[in-house]
């Protein structure tokens, strides 16, 4: 007897930009964006090469989030360096005049003002940190909203805090822009880069916003999911595909779960395994056993998708990573 089941993740991230010199998501809901113009991979925080996004005249418009419910929470958490003090400079948003969140620096006190702002069902917030930013310098900045209420917090200090009755965040028609304000390149793009851009879909937490400021919660482990098999499968065929992976740190060892699930053309959700725990020494990449299903005449023609996830389960929120193949059934 084969069970079906939904499938709902934890509240965790809605999307995460690692802007590794593109702009992949790397969660699980692959809600990629597109880069326009002058938008380069360069050095990040740390001096790695092609491990940030250097904007200079372009953005990155993220068109899965156009009528995007964002619901009565959301928090934005990213890394940025400002190499110019002139104009103000669109930095995340999704509307100018009508949005749910727009994140800008100012041109106050030589750009050192930072500006959230926020409409809901239930009117509008607006707040600033002033005179944190430094021109050259990377900052952390987070931005949580919760029922009306709306955070800013820049290298892990809360900034400021406004709120109004409780709401959910407006739902706007336009796409998510990173690197300029909602009308394009030319109005009010920003000069500096970018890294590690999160959407979460909870309301987080001071010492969340601390541990992803200090590190503590970026997740080390990654995972690649390979199909060994054909493209295209009828019934009685044999599909096989392999898991992969990877411990990112250097230093430590962690323990993770991985499981698999099978979505058919008609959007169910079928369990292909439950959680494998497995252990991840330093720096370390195994691969689990190659994994064979046999394809039965009931499943209907069409595309499927099988995806494989892996999390750390002592991590409550933001552990979820995924890989993914999709293959078709003919008849």
């Amino acid at each position: 007897m084969t069970c079906f089941f939904t499938f709902n993740l934890p509240a965790a991230e809605i999307a995460r930009y690692k802007l590794d010199g593109n702009a992949v998501d790397a969660g699980v809901n692959s809600l990629n964006g597109t880069v326009t113009g002058n938008v380069y991979g360069t050095q990040d925080r740390f001096g790695k090469a092609a491990s940030a996004m250097l904007f200079s005249g372009g953005l990155i418009k993220i068109n899965h989030f156009a009528n995007y419910n964002f619901g009565e929470k959301l928090s934005l958490s990213f890394w940025m360096r400002r190499d110019s003090a002139s104009n103000y400079m669109g930095l995340v948003n999704n509307g100018l005049t009508s949005k749910s969140f727009d994140i800008r620096m100012g041109r106050e006190n030589n750009g050192t003002y930072l500006f959230a702002k926020s409409d809901w069902s239930s009117g509008a917030t607006s707040i600033n940190s002033a005179n944190f930013i430094t021109i050259g310098q990377w900052h952390h900045i987070a931005y949580v909203a919760d029922k009306g209420v709306v955070k800013l917090y820049v290298d892990g200090v809360l900034q400021m805090e406004k709120s109004i009755a409780a709401g959910n965040l407006k739902v706007v028609k336009a796409p998510v822009i990173v690197g300029s304000n909602a009308y394009g390149l030319t109005h009010e793009p920003f000069t500096g880069a970018l890294d590690d851009l999160w959407f979460f879909d909870h309301a987080l937490t001071e010492s969340e916003v601390k541990s992803i400021h200090s590190g503590a919660f970026v997740p080390g482990y990654g995972i690649s999911l390979s199909n060994t098999s054909a493209d295209v499968v009828t019934a009685g065929d044999t599909l096989t595909y392999q898991v992969t992976l990877t411990n990112e740190s250097e230093l430590d060892s962690i323990d993770v779960e991985s499981w698999a699930v099978l979505t058919f053309p008609t959007g169910e959700d079928m369990s292909l395994e439950l959680p494998v725990s497995t252990t991840l020494l330093p720096a370390q990449s195994k691969g689990l056993n190659e994994i064979s299903l046999n394809v039965p005449a009931w499943w209907p023609n069409g595309q499927y998708t099988l995806r494989s996830y892996i999390a750390d389960p002592s991590k409550a929120k933001g552990n979820i990573q995924s890989s993914y193949f999709t293959f078709n059934k003919n008849p």
